[in-house]
């Protein structure tokens, strides 16, 4: 969550750091994994390396833990087994009273672990996660890049179309995260790629064919049979040259629409360089993400999540609006981006008559976005009541300000 002070307490107080919880251990039958919050996705993927087991975690291995799993949690094999929170057995952590429970789907505390499993930060400090294990020795995953060509960008975006409307239903194996960028690292303009996944070795699964050769030719294709450790540790170089910049999340939602899906692709790069030219380095990506009815169904397990989507409201798309950028003085020119997109798409889809699901992806929206607002009314109200019995004087609310607080929505 690339936003100030959402990851600190912004203050003159004491910062407490979870980085140093890092405990991994698999129960005696291996069917779950003690995760402690100060590992890293990679991390958990080395520690299950050779075993045949994998866990819903994160895609790439550099993101972290607890907030990725208490904003719901996209991970690769959500298509099949739902949100990364939809697969925890266990929550162990400190309560306001400073009194450390256990919280599972059918104990004492199960309406805390119903509000973690997308409620955000509001109730706790997680200490330990327990998560179900899935087997997974062998993935096929990688990213596949397409040029520049306004053909590509066609192909592109019907591409994403029906991966939403029939990919994820018919292949629940199958993922694909589909990225679009430009910016001052891009010489011969917007280049299109997409991270490709299998849980399995197939790297030709009919439910990707509209993203390879003859439909679209790729350019370069790292898409081959490895595993979630090697996977991990192979897109480290390439933070590493990130390292030190500035980023912003913004994110959209619409239903699987073409008209939407161009709507939006064409107003965030016709808006790029009115806005951005004047930083001396940036790179603009967005990210439309089809999300099946299928991934929706598999997140109805153990209790259900505060987040509640109806497979029957699906598919959907959700459009990750990120920016890299050098300078804290840039940080303007980005806000008035990412706003000014905002605006204008919506104000496009709704003179087309092409309705937006309400909800709002937590782990990419940025500062401001109405988080809460997308979740159904009744589950906010159960939210606000969970959070007032564990933490009645708002101890997480008031001096843990970070992120999206159930007290504002």
């Amino acid at each position: 969550m690339p936003i100030g002070d959402s990851n600190n307490i912004n203050s003159t107080g004491v910062l407490l750091s979870s980085s140093g919880f890092k405990r991994l251990a698999l129960s005696p039958d291996s069917s779950t994994l003690h995760v402690g919050p100060g590992n890293h996705w990679g991390d958990v993927y080395n520690f299950l390396n050779n075993t045949g087991k994998s866990i819903v975690g994160g895609r790439l291995g550099v993101v972290g833990i607890p907030g990725f799993i208490t904003g719901g949690g996209i991970s690769f094999f959500s298509w099949r087994y739902g949100w990364s929170s939809a697969n925890i057995a266990s929550v162990t952590g400190v309560i306001a009273s400073g009194e450390v429970v256990t919280a599972t789907p059918d104990n004492d505390f199960s309406d805390l672990f119903w509000a973690l499993r997308g409620g955000g930060n509001s109730f706790a400090l997680i200490t330990e996660f327990e998560m179900i294990t899935i087997p997974a020795p062998v993935v096929t995953v990688g990213t596949t890049s397409y040029g520049t060509t306004n053909l590509t960008k066609e192909r592109w975006l019907d591409a994403i179309y029906n991966f939403a409307l029939y990919g994820g239903e018919d292949c629940h194996e199958c993922t694909v995260t589909p990225s679009a960028s430009t910016g001052t690292q891009y010489p011969n303009g917007t280049t299109y790629t997409a991270m490709k996944f299998f849980d399995g070795n197939d790297t030709a699964p009919p439910a990707l064919s509209n993203w390879t050769s003859p439909y679209l030719n790729a350019t370069s294709d790292t898409f081959a049979a490895t595993t979630m450790t090697e996977w991990s540790q192979s897109g480290l170089a390439q933070f590493d040259s990130i390292h030190g910049l500035r980023n912003r999340f913004h994110v959209l939602s619409t239903y699987a629409d073409r008209r939407a899906l161009q709507i939006i692709h064409d107003t965030f790069f016709t808006l790029v360089p009115i806005h951005l030219s004047s930083l001396k380095t940036y790179i603009a990506t967005l990210t439309p993400m089809p999300i099946s009815k299928q991934y929706f169904r598999a997140s109805k397990v153990r209790g259900g999540d505060p987040m509640d989507l109806d497979p029957e409201d699906g598919p959907h798309i959700w459009y990750e609006m990120s920016v890299l950028y050098t300078v804290e003085r840039d940080e303007e020119y980005v806000s008035a981006f990412l706003r000014a997109v905002d605006e204008e798409a919506k104000k496009m889809l709704a003179a087309e008559g092409i309705k937006q699901p309400k909800y709002l992806y937590l782990n990419d929206a940025d500062k401001g976005q109405p988080v809460f607002e997308g979740y159904p009314a009744e589950n906010v109200r159960k939210l606000k009541q969970i959070r007032h019995k564990y933490d009645p004087e708002m101890v997480f609310t008031n001096q843990m300000p970070g992120g999206w607080k159930v007290a504002h929505a």
